[in-house]
């Protein structure tokens, strides 16, 4: 009976001839599991609510009671098909049989072993058909499926996302009340994509719409649109907070870390948020708007929401002529770099200089980074970019030395995306040997999120560069995701206290314990502590007392162009040599 096993059902009062086709099928067929055998269609209906069977066979003694039994059969025997074992009929009677749902009419002679070949035969080619027939309803019930829903996450796409928006608008017409349409985007998921395959992105992505399902009531509706791109209806919110409040909730919900594949991911996500009727009452104009807020939410660094606003329109505009602009600037020669000093505390010497990018646009004049990196690292230029950053800022340090100027590191600053390309360490490699740059004259500076998305493969990536021979910091320190189990086995040297923290030593005492706390940690961790953002002299005395080794701010210098840092750094150096050194010896 095929290749699977199969149960039948045997409804046959007459027990002799019960017994001859039970064994008979079973002799017949050796896959077959098992011949239940009943005397009455009453004992049949208590085995049909318990159990499933191929099919069922039927004994008809008289032909007005085998199409009572039939009757009865029908409503527990659903789809299974059923046989019928009688005498000789008319083929009146026959076909009145299968009008009432039996799948064949089968006589029942003197039950020899031809007649049980027969029958073995009609219900193997019931069976077929039976499930022939399940397939192709099953199969049209997935295609149908499949026409309205995301294969990957299971829920609705796109198509019946706009459908059911249509339906909502068209019920908030007739009875007024406000629509909120969501779009939520991942952060960085191009990078987990293109760093770990896709299967651990899909992985991801399947998890994210589990967090948004088990976060949102059920009367709400979610879509998939797109490859990182989710969408959300809130029916009914009787303010427009509401839809703040839940957008809110969904960021926390989101921010907790996934376990994949035995590696541990942190993604945020960005959202935006347009109100029928007041921002549009237009399927594609929502919609439109939805992703126009949302796109402001990722300028503003992500893991944000934003509401959409009629001027953002005009900053869509040129926010992609800013786009088009920025791929045609490093070959223009367009990008400048400017340098912020760093001082050591303990001897007032320059320590060294943070490579910082500007943007020189022909037409619009220096482009402030807050407005194109943020663009660089979603469009991925910032791969190509961040390249011509650390080349070009080798070549300056070691022209410095070659002047006879103080050897002082070069920090740049290394993006999460150019972190989890791959071996990021022999594009370090190759700037430093252009260069002729002594390695430990390099420091990289990395945000605790670009390494806290896998952390067990960040350490791996780090101790490459280790082995190069630069220094590695932590940038922004206080603000990401970190974990001191992890801070600890990461090979790095240097901590960069967030200027946000800096700024208020003097006057939250919450920053100024967060302060101390990370320079104790570092002086524990035997790594150096550097301070951002200094802008005062009492702010540097109060990190000079707390043993802070390094600083940087506009106390001692904003970031310059090079011939003015070269010009600093010289200075600064004259300034902190012993006078008695300078005198002309006697002797």
């Amino acid at each position: 009976m095929g290749s699977s096993s199969h149960s039948i059902l045997l409804i046959e009062g007459n027990q002799s001839d019960a017994s001859f086709l039970v064994e008979g099928l079973r002799r017949l067929e050796p896959d077959l599991a098992e011949v239940v055998h009943v005397a009455t269609p009453r004992e049949a209906r208590l085995h049909l609510m318990v159990q499933e069977f191929a099919a069922i066979l039927l004994g008809v003694h008289r032909p007005q009671s085998g199409l009572d039994d039939l009757e009865s059969l029908s409503e527990y025997a659903g789809k299974v098909p059923i046989l019928l074992l009688g005498p000789d009929c008319p083929l009146e009677l026959r076909d009145r049989f299968l009008a009432q749902g039996a799948t064949d009419y089968l006589p029942k002679g003197a039950m020899t072993s031809a007649e049980l070949v027969l029958l073995s035969s009609c219900l193997r080619h019931a069976i077929h058909h039976c499930r022939a027939i399940a397939d192709l309803l099953e199969a049209r019930l997935l295609g149908q499926h499949l026409a309205h829903h995301d294969p990957l996450t299971g829920l609705p796409n796109q198509r019946q996302f706009q459908h059911r928006l249509r339906q909502l608008i068209s019920q908030a017409r007739r009875n007024p009340r406000q629509i909120a349409l969501l779009e939520l985007n991942l952060d960085r998921f191009k990078l987990i994509n293109e760093s770990y395959g896709s299967d651990v992105g899909d992985e991801l992505l399947r998890h994210v719409a589990g967090r948004l399902t088990s976060t949102l009531r059920e009367s709400d509706t979610i879509a998939r649109r797109g490859a990182d791109e989710f969408t959300i209806i809130l029916d009914g919110i009787t303010r427009t907070p509401d839809a703040a409040r839940v957008g809110n909730k969904l960021l926390t919900a989101l921010s907790e870390p996934y376990q994949l594949s035995g590696n541990e991911f942190v993604v945020d996500c960005s959202i935006g948020i347009s109100v029928f009727p007041g921002d549009g009452e237009e399927v594609d104009i929502l919609l439109r708007h939805a992703d126009s807020a949302t796109s402001r939410a990722k300028e503003c660094g992500g893991n944000s929401l934003q509401f959409y606003l009629p001027q953002m329109n005009q900053s869509a505009a040129a926010r992609l002529e800013l786009e088009q602009d920025l791929r045609l600037a490093i070959d223009r020669r367009e990008l400048v770099l400017h340098y912020q000093p760093k001082l050591d505390l303990a001897t007032e010497r320059v320590a060294g200089f943070e490579a910082l990018v500007r943007w020189n646009h022909p037409e619009k004049g220096l482009v402030p980074p807050d407005r194109f990196i943020p663009l660089a690292e979603e469009t991925g230029l910032i791969v190509p970019l961040g390249e011509w950053v650390l080349n070009t800022a080798c070549i300056q340090n070691r022209s410095w030395q070659d002047q006879g100027l103080p050897k002082v590191t070069m920090a740049v600053n290394l993006s999460a995306r150019q972190f989890q390309v791959e071996r990021p360490a022999e594009g370090i490699d190759r700037a430093l040997r252009m260069s002729s740059l002594e390695p430990r004259y390099l420091d990289l500076e990395l945000t605790e999120s670009a390494i806290m998305t896998d952390a067990e493969v960040a350490i791996e990536t780090l101790g490459h560069m280790r082995d190069i021979g630069v220094g590695i910091s932590i940038d922004d320190f206080g603000t990401g995701h970190s974990s001191l189990s992890y801070l600890k086995r990461f090979p790095i040297d240097r901590l960069k206290i967030d200027k946000a923290f800096v700024q208020s030593v003097l006057t939250d005492n919450k920053d100024a314990a967060i302060t101390r706390a990370i320079i104790g940690m570092a002086g524990n961790l035997d790594l150096k502590a550097v301070a951002e953002g200094v802008e005062t002299f009492e702010q540097l005395e109060f990190l000079r007392r707390l043993g802070c080794d390094e600083v940087q701010g506009y106390f001692y210098g904003r970031p310059m162009p090079a011939a003015e840092a070269c010009t600093f750094l010289a200075e600064k150096e004259r300034s902190c040599v012993p006078r008695s050194s300078l005198l002309p010896s006697i002797n």
